[in-house]
């Protein structure tokens, strides 16, 4: 899951980015977080209404933070919910049981016995983020009961992904380790998405 920030790479070198990326994962396999909350909401459409028409070829997902009113305005793929916002069962029912839909969680194991969630993002994993301490990769072991995918985020790149994977995790949360200056193919590689077919 690659999520996005005006931070580490904005406006067309983030569409070229993700498009990069979209041409490189095989196909089916990338998730595209529209995150950017700070942008104005029409703003924040367009570049996802970009971001669909970069991934859709190849079937990649794009999930749209916290604004489920937007995933449905645009036909995005899914949604992502902070761990405060709205319950994932109501996100179902609004946007659908197609719907791919994740949670941010930070501390503890989150009840998922309605089965409406497709992931938890647990974090910060790795590194510390947003004022939180890093929970470390021994964390994710507490998760594996749950039945939704666990994605690790926070401070995860190539290095420490196999040891994620190893710890529990079902896949990686990041955005520098994919949105930075570096080409990330050691990253792909590493996660075991990486199309051979088209590597260049």
């Amino acid at each position: 899951m690659v999520i996005s920030s005006s931070e580490r790479r904005s406006g067309q070198a983030f569409l070229d980015r993700i498009a990069w990326l979209a041409a490189r994962v095989r196909q089916g396999e990338l998730i595209v977080q529209l995150r950017d909350r700070e942008l104005p909401v029409r703003e924040r459409a367009a570049l996802g209404r970009a971001l669909l028409q970069r991934t859709r070829e190849r079937h990649h997902r794009v999930i749209i933070n916290d604004r489920l009113d937007l995933a449905l305005a645009l036909g995005a793929d899914g949604a992502h919910l902070p761990e405060a916002g709205v319950s994932p069962r109501d996100a179902r029912s609004l946007l659908g049981v197609g719907a791919w839909i994740s949670r941010a969680v930070h501390s503890r194991v989150p009840e998922l016995s309605d089965g409406a969630l497709d992931a938890v993002v647990l974090s910060p994993v790795v590194a510390p983020r947003k004022g939180r301490q890093a929970l470390g990769v021994a964390a994710l072991r507490g998760f594996r009961p749950v039945s939704a995918g666990l994605y690790a985020l926070g401070g995860v790149g190539a290095p420490e992904s196999e040891a994620c994977l190893r710890g529990g995790a079902d896949g990686i949360a990041v955005i520098s380790a994919a949105l930075g200056s570096d080409e990330p193919i050691e990253l792909l590689t590493a996660l075991g998405v990486l199309d051979d077919s088209n590597r260049r």
